[in-house]
């Protein structure tokens, strides 16, 4: 009787992570597959969201669309984001700012303002940095326009933060401001 010889060994099991987003209406599924990192530059680790540079860990904690709306406020203080991110805003160290603005009306130059605000009560605002994050960049009038603005972090954030938005250039104007904020924490 032949001996059976033994099976091979098997390839590793190799996971896919699958990440589905919804538009807005919740009924449109767009599915994305991460694509793979060069491992001579960084490397993966555990948490999906995490990547070593180096001697840096840079940890995406949240990406979230804060704002969704027309402005048409021509000064500081008259528009904010929703109470409900103010909590979330504030819980962590750096801040990448995002704003995309279409449907720009007005004559002139119009611009566009973003400048984070924080609150040790959530009723009392003060300015976090001396300029806004994104500081009077100009928008175009029937194109769309996408500014980034920051924070790195080096002054503590209150227990509340909102984002003040306006537009401080040209005559009447307007626009539709869509504004996302991705988190991360110092290493």
């Amino acid at each position: 009787m032949k001996e059976q010889e033994p099976d091979p060994p098997s390839a590793p099991v190799r996971f896919v992570r699958l990440d589905i987003h919804f538009a807005g209406d919740g009924r449109s599924p767009r599915i994305t597959v991460p694509r793979p990192h060069d491992a001579t530059q960084e490397r993966a680790t555990d948490d999906d969201d995490t990547i070593e540079r180096g001697d840096q860990n840079m940890s995406r904690k949240q990406n979230v669309e804060v704002f969704n709306d027309f402005v048409y406020a021509t000064a500081i203080n008259n528009v904010w984001t929703d109470a409900k991110f103010n909590d979330i805003l504030a819980r962590f160290d750096e801040t990448s700012i995002i704003a995309v603005a279409d449907s720009v009306g007005g004559t002139g130059t119009i611009q566009l303002s973003v400048q984070m605000q924080h609150s040790g009560d959530g009723r009392n605002w003060v300015n976090k940095n001396t300029n806004p994050e994104i500081n009077a960049q100009t928008i175009t009038v029937g194109a769309t326009t996408t500014l980034a603005g920051s924070d790195a972090g080096t002054t503590p954030s209150g227990g509340f933060v909102r984002l003040t938005v306006w537009l401080p250039g040209g005559t009447t104007p307007s626009a539709h401001v869509r504004i996302y904020v991705c988190n991360r924490d110092q290493a």
